[in-house]
C-alpha cells in the first residue's frame, strides 16, 4: 500500500524540460499519509489476588475481601486507579462500587451476599477496560439451625481430611453430613455437646481445588449448610540419610536427603542454618558436603526444607556438634540412639527396640518396650531398661539377660547399674531401696526410707545411701556391705544433713550441710573406711558427678580457689593431693577413671588430664561421658568415640 501511494504522488508532479517551464508557478508538494487504525491498549492490567470461590452466608458479608492487584503497562503495582466493581448474577451488593487502589497496588471490594441462595458473580474492571471475574456462593441458612465449621482450615488438605463442626439448634438435630463431591460421610457427636467430628478419605480424587460442604438438619427439615475451598494436594514427604540427629560430624559434612511428592513437579531439598542457606534447593535428591568450619567446637541445627510446587513446605531439624578434634575416635555408629559400650558388646535404640550387638561376632540380640525409653544400660548378663509408659504409671525397669527369662519391675525414678548389680526405688514418700543381682535374680531390700536421687553401687555390689523421713530433716549415710548396713556419716547430736553419695565399693564420697539447709556451708566429705575427711567446702551447692566422683581409690574433687572459682583436684589411694585445674573461672568434674585420670569441663571444652600429666583439651562439651574399659567414653546420637588424649 505504501509503495503505490509513492507511485501515485510521483505521477501527480509536474515535469517540465524546457527553460521557459521554469516561469510558470509551482503547487507546493502534496504529502500523503496512509490511513492508520486506531489500537486501544489497556494501560492498566488487574489480577485476581483473593477472595474468589468463596461460600458464605444469605444476606451476610462474604469473610474475605475481593482483592485485586492493579499493575501499570511495565508490570509495576499501580496506586490511585479506580476499580469499578459490578454485581453481574446473584443479587449481591458491593459496599462500594468504587473502589481506589492503596500504595502497594491493591483494591478491596466487600461484598454482601443476596437474599437467594446459589451464586454470584463480581466483575471488576480498569478505567482502560481490563476486568476480572470473582464468584461466590451464598449458602442455606435457617435460623433454627446454626453452625461453625471449626476444621479443617482453608488450604491444603492431604488424602484423609478430619471434619469438626459445632452445631446448636431450636429443635433436635436428624443428621449432620460432610460431602466432596460424590463422597458422603455422616458425622458423629464428639467429646463434648454440640460438637461433631468424622474424616472423610478423598485419596480418589484429583489433585485439584475441592469444595467441602457440611449440611446439619433438624428433625422438621431446616437445615444450615457452610463450606470451605480446600486444595487437595498431598503434603511432600522428606528423608534425611545424613547427618544423624545429635551425630559429632566434622567441619566438612555431607548432607544426603531425598523427597517425594504428588506433583508432577519435582520437589525442592534446602537446608538452612539461621536462614542462611547452606545447600540447595535442588530438585529430588540432595547430595553435598557444607563448610561448618566456623562453627568447630559447638552444636549446629540444620534445617532441612522441602517445597512443592503448590507452596507446601516440610521442614525437619538436624542437630549436630561439629568438632574436628583428633583426640576422638569414632568406635561405633549405630540406631539412633546410642545407649552403652561394654566390652565388645553396644546397645543401642531402634525404635521401640534396643539392640545388643557384639562388635566381634555381629550377634544382635534385642529387647522389646512399650513406652519412652528414659535410659539403658549394659550389664555382663544383658542390658537394663528403664521405660515410661504412654499410660501415666510408674516407670517399668527391664532387665533383658541372654538365655533367660526378664525381670520385670514397677519403680520410682532412676537406677544405678555397676557390675551384675542394679539399684532402684520402690514406692513415693518415702521411698524404698532395692538391690537386684542380675545373674541370680536376687533381690535385697536394703533401706525403706530413702533419699529418691544420687544412691550408688559399685561393681562388687556394695551399696552407699542416705536416709530421710518426712519428720526429721537430719540425713545420714550408709555403706551397705557384706549383707549389713554401716552408718558412715557419724551424725552427733547437731543436725546435719548428709546426701548424694558415691563409692567404688570400698570408699565413700558425699555431700555434708549443716543447718539452716538451704545456705550456708556445703562440704564435700570423704569416708576413707575409718574416719572422715573435710576435702572441700563451698558455699553453694556440691553436686555428685561434678563436684565429686570416685573410682578404685582415687577421688576426684572441687576446691575454691582464693577468687572463689572451682578448680579441680584429685586425691591418690595413699592420700595425695594434687590440683589438676588452674583456670581463671570455675571447671567441673565430668569424670574420674580408675588410673587416676581425671575428665573436666571447662568454658564448654572437656580437658583430660592423667594421674601425672598436665591438662590437654579434648573436644566440646558433651553430656554423656563415662569410664569403661580402661578409657572414657563419649556417647552422642547414634554414635560412641573413645577419647584418646
Amino acid at each position: 500500500m505504501m509503495r503505490s501511494l509513492a507511485r501515485i504522488a510521483l505521477l501527480l508532479v509536474p515535469i517540465c524540460f524546457t527553460a521557459g517551464c521554469a516561469k510558470e508557478p509551482t503547487a507546493a508538494p502534496v504529502e500523503l499519509v496512509p490511513p492508520t487504525t486506531p489500537v486501544t491498549v489497556p494501560n492498566y492490567s488487574l489480577l485476581v489476588e483473593d477472595g474468589d470461590a468463596q461460600f458464605g452466608e444469605i444476606g451476610r458479608p462474604l469473610e474475605r475481601s475481593l482483592t485485586v492487584l492493579v499493575r501499570d503497562w511495565e508490570g509495576a503495582s499501580a496506586s490511585g486507579i479506580a476499580v469499578t466493581f459490578r454485581v453481574r448474577s446473584g443479587g449481591g451488593i458491593m459496599r462500594d462500587s468504587v473502589v481506589t487502589s492503596r500504595e502497594d497496588g491493591r483494591a478491596y471490594g466487600q461484598l454482601t451476599l443476596g437474599s437467594d441462595t446459589g451464586s454470584h458473580t463480581i466483575v471488576a474492571r480498569a478505567p482502560s477496560g481490563d476486568s476480572v471475574r470473582f464468584t461466590a456462593r451464598a449458602l442455606p441458612t435457617s435460623p433454627e439451625v446454626r453452625m461453625s465449621l471449626l476444621a479443617p482450615s482453608p488450604g491444603f488438605v492431604g488424602d484423609t481430611i478430619t471434619v469438626w463442626t459445632t452445631v446448636t439448634s431450636t429443635r433436635q438435630l436428624a443428621s449432620v453430613v460432610a460431602r466432596i463431591g460424590g463422597v458422603v460421610v455422616p458425622l458423629q457427636v464428639g467429646s463434648t455437646p454440640g460438637r461433631w467430628e468424622g474424616t472423610i478419605a478423598i485419596g480418589h480424587l484429583p489433585r485439584d481445588t475441592v469444595s467441602l460442604f457440611v449440611r446439619a438438619t433438624d428433625q422438621a427439615g431446616a437445615f444450615t449448610e457452610r463450606a470451605l475451598t480446600l486444595k487437595h494436594d498431598r503434603r511432600p514427604t522428606l528423608s534425611i540419610s545424613a547427618p544423624r540427629y545429635l551425630d559429632l560430624v566434622r567441619p566438612g559434612v555431607r548432607l544426603t536427603a531425598t523427597c517425594a511428592d504428588d506433583d508432577a513437579a519435582t520437589c525442592m531439598i534446602s537446608v538452612l542454618r539461621q536462614g542462611v542457606r547452606l545447600a540447595g534447593p535442588v530438585a529430588g535428591t540432595l547430595d553435598q558436603e557444607v563448610d561448618l568450619r566456623l562453627s568447630d567446637g559447638s552444636a549446629v541445627d540444620l534445617l532441612f526444607e522441602v517445597r512443592d510446587s503448590g507452596g507446601q513446605r516440610v521442614t525437619e531439624v538436624r542437630t549436630v556438634y561439629v568438632e574436628s578434634s583428633s583426640r576422638l575416635h569414632h568406635v561405633a555408629t549405630l540406631g539412633e540412639r546410642m545407649l552403652d559400650m561394654l566390652g565388645s558388646r553396644i546397645a543401642t535404640q531402634r525404635g521401640s527396640y534396643v539392640v545388643v550387638r557384639d562388635t566381634v561376632t555381629g550377634v544382635e540380640d534385642s529387647t522389646k518396650f512399650e513406652g519412652t525409653l528414659v535410659q539403658g544400660r549394659l550389664i555382663p548378663s544383658g542390658v537394663v531398661l528403664q521405660v515410661e509408659p504412654a499410660a501415666p504409671s510408674s516407670d517399668v525397669l527391664i532387665v533383658s539377660r541372654r538365655s533367660q527369662s526378664p525381670i520385670v519391675k514397677n519403680v520410682s525414678g532412676s537406677f544405678v547399674a555397676a557390675g551384675p548389680y542394679v539399684i532402684f526405688l520402690t514406692g513415693f514418700s518415702p521411698y524404698a531401696l532395692w538391690r537386684l543381682d542380675t545373674e541370680t535374680g536376687t533381690e535385697v531390700l536394703l533401706a525403706s526410707s530413702v533419699g529418691n536421687i544420687h544412691n550408688d553401687v559399685a561393681s562388687n555390689g556394695n551399696v552407699a545411701y542416705w536416709s530421710f523421713s518426712n519428720s526429721d530433716p537430719k540425713s545420714d549415710i550408709y555403706l551397705f556391705r557384706a549383707g549389713a548396713a554401716t552408718l558412715i556419716s557419724f551424725s552427733d547430736s547437731t543436725a546435719r544433713r548428709n546426701t548424694s553419695p558415691r563409692t567404688d565399693g570400698e570408699i565413700v564420697v558425699f555431700t555434708r550441710n549443716p543447718p539452716p539447709f538451704t545456705s550456708g556451708s556445703y562440704d564435700i566429705q570423704l569416708y576413707d573406711g575409718s574416719g572422715l575427711v573435710t576435702l572441700a567446702s563451698h558455699t553453694l551447692y556440691a553436686n555428685p558427678g561434678y563436684d565429686y566422683g570416685v573410682n578404685n581409690g582415687w577421688v576426684g574433687f572441687t576446691r575454691s580457689d582464693p577468687s572463689g572459682f572451682r578448680q579441680v583436684w584429685t586425691r591418690s589411694s595413699t592420700g595425695l593431693l594434687r590440683q589438676i585445674s588452674a583456670f581463671g573461672s570455675s571447671a567441673s568434674i565430668r569424670g574420674v577413671g580408675a588410673d587416676g585420670s581425671v575428665l573436666l569441663e571447662h568454658s564448654r571444652s572437656l580437658y583430660f588430664g592423667s594421674a601425672t600429666s598436665s591438662l590437654v583439651r579434648v573436644s566440646a562439651t558433651f553430656n554423656d561421658v563415662r569410664w569403661r574399659d580402661g578409657r572414657f567414653v563419649l556417647f552422642t546420637g547414634p554414635s560412641v568415640f573413645a577419647i584418646v588424649p
